[in-house]
């Protein structure tokens, strides 16, 4: 442990960490139990509600890459940082009008087996390649990575320790209890995330003298663009690349084609 740089976290915090994980882990073991074959795997029996969908969404889609990374990524270029997720609600209601309909009318598992319907054994094959190397290599890697790093310096633990025990916890419940095991410790998470981001939003403007101190603030930094959500065509994230690159090209394949989401 590297106690120098660990913030002093008392018993009440170790316990309430302790007691989330443990929730985690019964949860992924009671729905192993129940699943029989492979449409209870993947798909939990059929049997989920929209607001536990909606819930496994949002947690799905909102992990540490957003509140390390986009947190960053908003200190530097502004509100514009939330266009991405403004974006997918419009890509989400492509996915529940024109896309979902087509998969529950060919009674698919996965992406892949809905184009190999289509196209052939061959594209599903390389389809599911190309699935597992970007969930590897641009999700899992950089939320592991980043809710270690967190991890790390809030309690000093090792680093190593820390991301293989989150790695192998999170990989036992998900093979253990299918996509209902998922699917509900994600609604837990969902709840988790929503409510310390409505805390920290308050925290955090509480100590700026709320929206006019932060406007404030700002303009005497000469920052006040930081506010705006449309950017023009010098900027790092312009408008034209949330409608174009985002809406039509990126965000409609992540959620609506993406194995994880769908």
């Amino acid at each position: 442990m590297n106690s120098a740089a660990a913030i002093h976290l008392s018993a009440t915090d170790y316990g309430i960490i302790a007691a989330y994980f443990l929730v985690t882990i019964s949860l992924g073991l009671y729905f192993s139990r129940r699943w029989k074959g492979s449409e209870d795997f993947f798909l939990a029996g059929r049997s989920l509600t929209w607001p536990l969908i909606g819930l496994s969404l949002f947690a799905t889609n909102i992990s540490t890459e957003h509140f390390v990374g986009l947190a960053a990524g908003g200190c530097r270029e502004g509100l514009v940082q939330g266009g991405y997720e403004w974006i997918a609600s419009y890509c989400l209601l492509m996915l529940a009008a024109v896309f979902a309909p087509q998969y529950l009318k060919h009674k698919v598992f996965t992406i892949p087996e809905y184009f190999e319907k289509r196209y052939g054994l061959e594209v599903r094959v390389l389809l599911t390649v190309y699935f597992l190397a970007m969930i590897v290599f641009t999700k899992t890697s950089v939320a592991l990575y980043s809710g270690t790093r967190v991890l790390s310096d809030l309690t000093g633990f090792d680093f190593q320790f820390l991301m293989w025990g989150i790695g192998i916890t999170t990989a036992l419940y998900t093979m253990a209890g299918g996509l209902a095991a998922v699917v509900y410790t994600d609604a837990l998470q969902a709840v988790i995330l929503i409510g310390g981001s409505i805390l920290l939003t308050g925290l955090a403007l509480d100590r700026v003298g709320w929206w006019p101190g932060l406007t404030e603030r700002l303009q005497l930094l000469g920052k006040s663009d930081l506010l705006s959500m449309i950017k023009g065509p010098t900027s790092a994230l312009p408008f034209s690349g949330f409608l174009l690159g985002n809406f039509l090209v990126g965000g409609m394949f992540y959620w609506c084609m993406d194995q994880v989401n769908v």
